[in-house]
């Protein structure tokens, strides 16, 4: 039985990818680029390829499940599924989010990811990520190599509708999807991951404004998907992108550099204020407290160290200090002797010190982590804007400039530093070779722009950790290129040795699509 286990964890993920390869090479969606499809395909298995790496890599960094992002929500969807076995009633009211919670607690007590250690009133996105792996269980038969291939399959899919909404007017829709090959996309959006989900909502949402008049119930259907996988993940993101599409919306007609800049800088800049400062979150919080509490809880998981606690006290033990707690069990004792800071329950307000502790008291394990190897500094925020405002040079200096070269010792950081080197030649090479102003679309251009600024603006102010920087950035990386490509005057590039020696590969791809 364990020999039959094993070969269809081989095979079945092998046979998914094979599948999707011939639906690349048979449906007509894949064709509309032009581009042979071979390279279409090619381009799909290295996607698949890495996302192999991608949990391999997993595998040898988290010898705990539990606290790696791609198996704490596969496991704990196994929890899920066999509620539909055990009772089917128990099962829908999971997947949909209704039902009394006292009646289903015995399934949220088993998962260890349902509740989450740290919320700050936002939806809770780890239930979406666990209802959606769980949804996959009835196709992979538990295989997490299945609902990686498959999820690759389903992100490729949309990212070619992505393509063909933004390039619908362009002629630039190949160099959008050679974007697919940026080291952040093959790696980070080849996990079954938020962020891949959520660039998914992301390419659903805007194929489906594109398409609303030529195809309106498709693209209804399709748009209502998007707001789903959006609203329970990564809401900021749908508020930005709703937001640049509307006043782009408002100003479609205006095409001058002068009043485009002038507008969008007066209109954005009031939706972006209005967006953090008005209304509360679930626990009654300011959207701007949630976030400086949010930013506060990540500075604490970066950090790393112990947290425990029992009836009289919560204890935090810094990452340097390990060596003083006895783990076992989700318990932990103190070595003889011990000296750690510690906060009195109820009344949580001071912090107290503690020296040469003797005692077998046990307390329960709350939290404990490595400290991060890429932490970076971030002010800190509070619940008022002049720390936001203050916060700003630095965010987004580590956004927009971070990683440097050899800046960390991590191959991976290293890696994409080299994108974001990349990313800047893009950006100069499209400003020094710009069409003429007036033959620019600059309602397009500042629409692209202020989504992707006001998503790297929130990244940045409320993440402390490079490695989790370049992840967030992934969703909205295919913009960055698409702006580029709205300044960029092709026929000046295309003139250089290097874009002729692409340009012939391209046609060549083209020859016979």
């Amino acid at each position: 039985m364990a020999i039959f286990v094993g070969i269809m964890t081989t095979l079945l993920p092998i046979a998914y990818a094979l599948f999707f390869v011939y639906l690349i090479a048979k449906m007509p969606v894949f064709g509309r680029l032009k581009i042979k499809r071979s390279i279409v395909a090619g381009i799909f298995v290295l996607k698949i390829t890495f996302g192999v790496l991608f949990l391999w890599l997993y595998n040898g960094q988290f010898e705990d499940r539990s606290k790696a992002d791609v198996y704490k929500f596969f496991d704990d969807s196994a929890v899920l599924h066999a509620a539909a076995g055990d009772n089917f009633g128990d099962y829908v009211s999971l997947m949909l989010g209704y039902g009394d919670d006292q009646d289903l607690h015995v399934y949220h007590d088993e998962m260890q990811n349902w509740i989450r250690q740290y919320d700050h009133g936002f939806s809770n996105d780890n239930r979406f990520m666990i209802r959606y792996n769980a949804l996959l269980r009835w196709v992979s038969m538990g295989n997490v190599w299945c609902h990686m291939v498959i999820t690759n399959f389903i992100l490729f899919w949309a990212l070619i509708l992505l393509v063909l909404a933004l390039s619908k007017e362009h002629n630039f829709g190949w160099i959008l999807f050679l974007g697919f090959l940026m080291p952040s996309m093959l790696f980070w959006s080849s996990g079954v991951l938020k962020e891949t989900l959520a660039l998914i909502g992301i390419c659903w949402f805007i194929h489906a404004l594109s398409n609303i008049k030529s195809k309106p119930f498709q693209s209804m259907v399709i748009g209502l998907l998007a707001l789903l996988i959006l609203l329970n993940l990564k809401v900021y993101l749908l508020l930005f992108l709703v937001l640049s599409l509307a006043v782009y919306k408002l100003f479609e007609s205006k095409s001058s550099l002068k009043f485009n800049g002038q507008k969008y800088a007066l209109f954005l800049a009031v939706g972006a204020l209005i967006i953090l400062g008005i209304g509360q979150t679930n626990f009654g919080k300011s959207k701007m407290e949630a976030i400086a509490f949010k930013q506060k809880d990540f500075k604490n998981i970066a950090n790393g160290g112990v947290i425990c606690k029992n009836d009289t006290a919560y204890v935090f033990v810094p990452d340097e200090q390990r060596e003083i707690c006895i783990i076992r069990d989700d318990q932990v004792q103190f070595v003889p002797g011990a000296s750690f800071s510690y906060l009195r329950l109820p009344n949580t307000k001071d912090t107290l010190q503690i020296d040469d502790y003797h005692s077998s008291a046990t307390f329960d394990l709350v939290f404990e982590n490595k400290k991060s190897g890429s932490q970076v500094y971030v002010p800190a925020l509070d619940n008022h804007l002049g720390s936001f405002v203050k916060a700003s040079p630095n965010a987004l200096y580590n956004v927009l400039f971070r990683p440097l070269p050899f800046e960390f010792s991590s191959a991976l950081l290293t890696f994409t530093s080299l994108e974001v080197l990349l990313i800047w030649i893009m950006v100069f090479a499209a400003l020094v070779y710009s069409k003429p102003k007036d033959h620019i679309q600059w309602n397009k251009v500042f629409a692209s722009l202020f989504f992707v600024l006001a998503v790297y603006y929130l990244i940045g102010v409320s993440t402390p950790v490079l490695g989790a920087i370049v992840r967030y950035k992934v969703p909205v990386l295919p913009f960055v290129l698409y702006v580029c490509c709205l300044i960029a005057d092709w026929e000046k590039i295309g003139q250089k040795k290097p874009v002729l020696w692409l340009k012939s590969f391209v046609l060549q791809a083209q020859h016979q699509a």
